[in-house]
C-alpha cells in the first residue's frame, strides 16, 4: 500500500466535474450528477478510504482568497495534486492559480503536481508550459495512478484468521452523490404501490374503497397502516415505530389475510373456494408491491459489493434479495464463489457437498454466499416476513423453504471450520441483527466450531447490533467455555469496505492483533460528505 497521502484540489466552475473526480478516485461507481447538494464548495472531503483528502474551488474571482483559506488546512508532509481548469468566470486567471502553487510548494517544502484540464483545449499549452489534458476517463485513470501508485504492488497476504461478511439492509443503502443501491427500509416501504396508498397531509381515509390499505408516513419508523380496521392493532404500530421488518410484515399481512377469509370456514365449498383465492391474491398483490418496490433499484454495481467479491472470506450471509452480490461475483471475482440463493440449492449443497468439505482438508475451498432471504427475481422466494422463515407458517403465500438455506449455512459452517485452529472473525457491516433466526445460525455456528471468535460490527449506529448480539450469545457460548468479543465502530459499509479493499483482510492469526487492527483502522468521517440516511 502506498504511504503517500495527497490533497486533491479541483478549481472549476461548475460541480459536474469534481463530482467525476472525487467519485473515481473513489472507486465509487454512479450514474448522473446526484442530487442539489452531493458536492459542497469549499469544504475538505475525506476518501471513503480515509486516505486521502478532496476539495473544489470555484474558478471565479475569489479563487485567490479560497485558495489561501485551503492552503491553510494541509497537514504537513502531505502532497497536493491541483486540478486547473484553464476556463472559468470573469477574474479568474489559471496562470495565477499555477504561480501561487508553485511559490508555496517551494516556499513550504510541498510536493505539488500542477494539471491543466479543458473540456476544449486538448493539446494546447499556456504560459506556464503545463500541458492542458482533456476532461476525460484516460485524465481520471491518470490520477488514480499518481494516487494509488503503490497499492497493487504491495501483497496483502492469506488471512490467519477465517473471516465471514455478514451484510443487511445498511450494506445496500445508496448514497447522494449518484451512486447505485437501495433507498432506506422506511422509504422502499412508502413507495409500494398497488394496493397500498400513502397519504399526504390533509389525505383522509375512503372506508368505502376496497382492495386499499392506506400507510400513513413516519418519520422516525415505517410507515403505519391505518383506517378503522386497524385502529385497535396497536402491535403493527409498535412493529413500525420499532423498525422490526419481520413483525411488521407478520401483523400486515396476518390481519389482511383474516379480514380477507372472514368466516370462510362456515361457507359452502364453491364460496369457500372464491373467498380463499381473493384472500391468495390480495396477499400476493401485498408481497409484490414490495418487490416491485425493491426491484426498481436492484441495477448496477455497488463499490462495496466488488470489494467484497474479491476479498477472501470463508463465507458471506446476506440477508438482502437484491444482486448486487451476485453481479459482483459474475464481473469477475478472482475467487471461486459459490451462490445459496434457493432452497433447492441448498438442498444440492448439503448432499453434494460432503467431498468438498470432508474429502479435501487443506485445499482450497471456494467460498460461499448464503442469501439468507431469497432473490428479488422470484416472488416466492422473498422472505419478507417473519412467518416466511418458519418450517410452518400461518401465511397463505408459500414462501420457499428458507430453513433450508440456513440449514446449509449453518452446516458449511460448522463442518469446514471446526477442524482450524484459528480463530473466527465474523464482520457485521450493515445488519442491525434484529432477525433472530441470524443470530441464532451465528449462535448455533459459534457453537459447533468451539475455538475462538471475534465479532467486528461495522455500522452507523453499531450500539443497536451490539446489543441485539449481546442478547443471546453471553448465555448460551460463555457456560460452554466459547470464547469470543465483540467490537463496533461507527463506519458507513462503503468507507469499511474501501478500506478493507485497499490493504485487506487482516494476516494475523491473534486475536488482540486483529482487535488492534479494528481499532486504528482510519474513518472517513461522512458526516460532512452529503448522503443518504442509514
Amino acid at each position: 500500500m502506498s504511504e503517500d497521502r495527497w490533497y486533491v484540489v479541483v478549481f472549476d466552475d461548475r460541480r459536474e466535474f469534481a463530482l467525476h473526480v472525487w467519485r473515481y478516485l473513489n472507486r465509487s461507481l454512479g450514474i448522473g450528477s446526484g442530487s442539489a447538494d452531493w458536492m459542497p464548495e469549499r469544504t475538505l472531503l475525506p476518501f471513503l478510504d480515509g486516505v486521502h483528502r478532496f476539495y473544489w474551488l470555484q474558478s471565479d474571482d475569489k479563487w485567490k482568497e479560497n485558495l489561501e483559506l485551503f492552503l491553510t488546512e494541509l497537514v504537513q508532509g502531505w502532497h497536493l495534486l491541483a486540478i486547473v481548469d484553464v476556463v472559468g468566470k470573469e477574474g479568474y486567471d489559471p496562470n495565477r492559480v499555477l504561480s501561487c502553487l508553485v511559490e508555496w510548494g517551494k516556499s513550504n517544502s510541498v510536493r505539488i503536481e500542477p494539471w491543466l484540464i479543458s473540456a476544449y483545449q486538448i493539446g494546447a499549452r499556456i504560459e506556464q508550459g503545463v500541458p492542458i489534458r482533456s476532461k476525460s476517463r484516460s485524465t481520471l485513470n491518470e490520477i488514480a495512478r499518481l494516487l494509488y501508485a503503490g497499492d497493487h504492488a504491495k501483497p496483502k497476504g492469506v488471512p490467519g484468521a477465517k473471516h465471514i461478511l455478514v451484510t443487511g439492509a445498511g450494506f445496500e443503502i445508496k448514497n447522494r452523490w449518484g451512486g447505485f443501491g437501495m433507498l432506506p427500509t422506511p422509504t422502499l416501504l412508502e413507495r409500494m404501490g398497488d394496493p397500498f396508498l400513502l397519504l399526504n397531509a390533509g389525505d383522509s381515509v375512503d372506508e368505502n374503497k376496497k382492495g386499499i390499505t392506506y400507510l400513513q408516513p413516519d418519520s422516525d419508523g415505517f410507515p403505519r397502516p391505518t383506517g378503522a380496521r386497524w385502529e385497535l392493532v396497536k402491535s403493527i404500530q409498535r412493529a413500525a415505530a420499532e423498525r422490526e421488518l419481520d413483525r411488521y410484515w407478520d401483523i400486515l399481512l396476518g390481519k389482511e389475510l383474516a379480514h380477507n377469509l372472514g368466516e370462510v370456514l362456515e361457507m359452502d365449498k364453491p364460496e369457500r373456494q372464491q373467498v380463499t383465492a381473493r384472500a391468495l391474491l390480495a396477499e400476493r398483490r401485498m408481497r409484490e408491491a414490495f418487490r416491485r418496490s425493491v426491484r426498481e433499484h436492484d441495477w448496477g454495481h455497488m463499490n462495496q459489493s466488488l470489494a467484497a467479491a474479491e476479498l477472501p472470506w470463508h463465507a458471506w450471509l446476506t440477508t438482502n434479495y437484491t444482486r448486487f452480490a451476485d453481479r459482483a461475483i459474475a464481473l469477475g471475482a478472482p475467487l471461486l464463489w459459490r451462490i445459496i440463493t434457493t432452497a433447492a440449492e441448498a438442498g444440492t449443497s448439503i448432499r453434494e457437498d460432503n467431498w468438498l468439505l470432508e474429502g479435501r482438508k487443506g485445499e482450497e475451498l471456494p467460498r460461499y454466499l448464503f442469501k439468507l432471504h431469497g432473490d428479488v427475481g422470484h416472488l416466492h422466494t422473498m422472505a419478507i416476513a417473519g412467518h416466511d422463515k418458519d418450517p410452518f407458517s400461518p401465511l397463505s403465500v408459500p414462501v420457499e423453504d428458507l430453513h433450508q438455506i440456513y440449514a446449509s449455512a449453518e452446516r458449511f459452517l460448522g463442518f469446514s471450520l471446526r477442524s482450524f485452529e484459528v480463530p473466527v472473525v465474523w464482520h457485521i457491516v450493515g445488519h442491525a441483527l434484529a432477525d433472530r433466526g441470524l443470530v441464532n445460525l451465528i449462535r448455533r455456528a459459534c457453537e459447533q466450531i468451539r475455538g475462538e471468535h471475534l465479532f467486528l460490527i461495522a455500522d452507523p449506529s453499531p450500539a443497536l447490533p451490539r446489543k441485539n448480539l449481546e442478547r443471546d450469545l453471553p448465555a448460551v457460548l460463555g457456560p460452554r467455555g466459547i470464547r469470543f468479543e465483540i467490537r463496533d465502530r461507527a463506519f458507513f459499509a462503503e468507507e469499511y469496505m474501501a478500506r478493507l479493499a485497499r490493504q485487506g483482510l487482516p494476516c494475523s492469526a491473534a486475536l488482540e492483533s486483529v482487535i488492534e487492527w479494528f481499532e486504528t483502522l482510519p474513518r472517513a468521517d461522512l458526516t460532512q460528505a452529503p448522503r443518504s440516511s442509514n
